[in-house]
């Protein structure tokens, strides 16, 4: 068992242990967003019983999470309350400090290993997931995603395919683990390829879970209905900002596509909608469409260095034996519309071409040279070989 399962194992008895030394008290989770889902599910998952959610300001949260009801910190009706944090470790502080105002000192700070507490999470950490990259260009033209670097990097090679064919597509998901994640995103708006709504249901037909990030761009209103009607594990919408980072056209048809997804409901009583993101602020129409029921997002990053701009959330030269928080092995990686392999979402300069799906097996890629050179350098103390050692999302073994 690695350092970080460790620690993850740890932490589920940290919650249970509290869990039980409130048992029959009134618990609430304090937050109600990303990181506060995943509690709520682990202690559904060990059948433990939660009054709801707690927050600050419950004008801008939704009305419920989970089924359950998302109060006011003013609203709750006990003087003795416990609580845990499903917030940023960051606003531990701050949380504590309105709690004790409150005259409440019964409570459990967050720690950075929420995001695995839920099965869903730790499903996702430990089980293989890759990007499909349905073609090559984006039409969005993002200002926070380097399209430039990646299409001439993927040009490099002469005249390579430009977009994923469906047969193309079936040949790589037929050589995954069934457990594979198979998530939508990539480097391109998924549905400017016209047969991604097929791919998505033949994914789901091999037993894959699925994710899907889209704008909406390309999909087409009759084939919303087909999207509806699939079972996701998460799916994100990227919404228009105010000052059009994303190019995101707000006509007739978008403002209905919108409106349906935001009224529409999983199997389990939740919004359609995970929840959304935006590279600005968001256009007043959308964040109205939306309403409480979907969180809208705005963080923003480096993509691993890949881009140079100040005000994008970054990390530099790391050094230490490395892990992704994202996953056990280098395992979460992009395939490309001619069927090569990267390493991950962040290698947009493809520093990482670690084979190619439709020449090859699955066990290969992962076994191949480059692969073996990545985690040789990951395991290094300060191997700069790996594009891990600027990108936030590395955790040093020594910060465990």
């Amino acid at each position: 068992m690695s350092t970080l399962d460790k620690q993850i194992e740890e932490e589920k008895q940290r919650y249970l242990e509290f869990a039980n030394l409130n048992k029959g008290k009134h618990i609430y989770i304090y937050g109600a967003g990303k990181q506060a889902i995943p509690i709520a599910d682990f202690f559904m998952e060990n059948n433990i019983d939660l009054e709801g959610f707690c927050v600050t300001d419950k004008s801008s949260n939704k009305k419920f999470v989970n089924q359950l009801p998302v109060y006011q910190i003013d609203e709750i009706p006990y003087n003795e309350a416990a609580f845990v944090f499903g917030v940023r470790v960051q606003l531990n502080d701050e949380i504590e400090e309105i709690l004790r105002g409150k005259g409440y000192t019964n409570f459990l700070p967050a720690s950075d290993l929420i995001r695995y507490i839920g099965a869903y999470g730790y499903s996702f950490y430990t089980s293989p997931m890759i990007e499909i990259t349905t073609k090559l260009g984006c039409a969005v033209n993002c200002k926070y995603c380097p399209q430039e670097l990646f299409i001439k990097e993927y040009l490099k090679i002469g005249n390579p395919e430009k977009v994923l064919s469906f047969e193309n597509f079936k040949i790589c998901i037929d050589k995954l683990p069934e457990n594979t994640f198979i998530e939508f995103a990539g480097f391109t708006e998924p549905f400017f390829n016209a047969q991604c709504v097929d791919m998505i249901k033949y994914a789901k037909r091999k037993g894959h879970r699925v994710n899907l990030f889209t704008t909406l761009r390309g999909l087409e209103e009759k084939q919303l209905e087909e999207l509806l009607k699939i079972e996701f594990e998460e799916f994100v919408l990227h919404v228009p900002d105010k000052e059009g980072y994303a190019v995101i056209p707000m006509d007739a048809k978008y403002i209905e596509m919108v409106r349906r997804l935001s009224e529409a409901k999983k199997p389990n009583g939740n919004s359609f909608i995970d929840y959304a993101c935006a590279q600005g602020t968001v256009a007043d129409e959308i964040a109205e469409l939306l309403g409480n029921d979907v969180r809208i997002y705005v963080v923003l990053n480096d993509r691993a260095g890949n881009l140079q701009d100040a005000c994008l959330y970054g990390r530099r030269g790391i050094r230490g034996r490395l892990r992704c928080e994202l996953s056990r092995d280098i395992n979460h990686n992009v395939l490309l519309p001619d069927g090569r392999v990267i390493l991950c979402s962040n290698d947009w300069g493809m520093k990482h071409v670690m084979g190619n799906l439709i020449y090859e097996t699955y066990e290969q890629i992962l076994n191949g040279i480059e692969a073996c050179r990545i985690r040789e350098a990951m395991n290094s103390e300060d191997d700069d070989f790996v594009l891990c050692r600027n990108c936030f999302q590395a955790i040093c073994e020594g910060d465990l």
